[in-house]
């Protein structure tokens, strides 16, 4: 009595017949100052999937077919560090391993948050080589990074065209990522945003890639 009760509510386990409580969990700042390249790949979990860069994922859903659509929506109170690291050891992993990643950050991404996001696994070249991020064409818009791709916001078809996207990732590897923030997509072109997508879906499959959509 008397006395405040921070987390009035508790996760808990009866494994083993008995009743357990998990403490409740802070998550630290992993980010690192510069591109390390400490990151170990993880291998295909067979010849016609890829790894989702997370072994416990990959024991879970199978990994990624190669060719697929792909969705992860972001429950509530999922913390952000959470999904930022899936993301980042997704893309980490194709790049890793010289394959090519197209993303598309959500609404508070650009590419240097990209980088500082996964320069906590890949080197400082296998993101420039590798890795290709989408921004807005803005007139008198801050400096960028020498790896972005400039969207115009009008003609999705154009701004994603997967043929340009292969080309401006010449020494990249197949199979390649597209890691879409769904959510921005739709800030960006509107309601009808989801729809103009097909031409980049069917592109994607047809070369044997993957399509990650993220929402939440």
């Amino acid at each position: 009595r008397g006395r405040a009760i921070p987390h009035p509510n508790l996760n808990y386990t009866l494994i083993d017949g008995r009743i357990r409580v998990f403490e409740p969990q802070r998550f630290e700042d992993t980010k690192m100052a510069t591109c390390n390249g400490s990151w170990t790949p993880i291998p295909d979990p067979s010849g016609q999937t890829v790894s989702t860069g997370d072994s416990d994922l990959d024991a879970l859903v199978g990994g990624f077919s190669k060719g697929s659509v792909n969705l992860i929506e972001v429950g509530h109170g999922v913390p952000t560090e959470v999904s930022s690291l899936l993301v980042a050891m997704l893309a980490a992993n194709f790049a890793g391993q010289g394959r090519g990643v197209a993303h598309l950050p959500g609404s508070r991404g650009n590419g240097f948050t990209a980088r500082d996001s996964f320069c906590q696994f890949i080197k400082e070249e296998e993101f420039y080589e590798h890795v290709r991020v989408f921004e807005m064409n803005i007139v008198g818009g801050e400096e960028r990074l020498q790896n972005v791709l400039l969207v115009e916001g009008s003609q999705m078809d154009t701004d994603f065209r997967w043929d340009n996207i292969e080309y401006n990732l010449p020494t990249s590897k197949k199979p390649m990522l597209s890691l879409i923030s769904l959510n921005m997509l739709e800030r960006i072109y509107g309601p009808a945003a989801h729809e103009g997508m097909n031409s980049h879906l069917f592109s994607v499959r047809r070369s044997g890639g993957i399509f990650v959509g993220l929402t939440s």
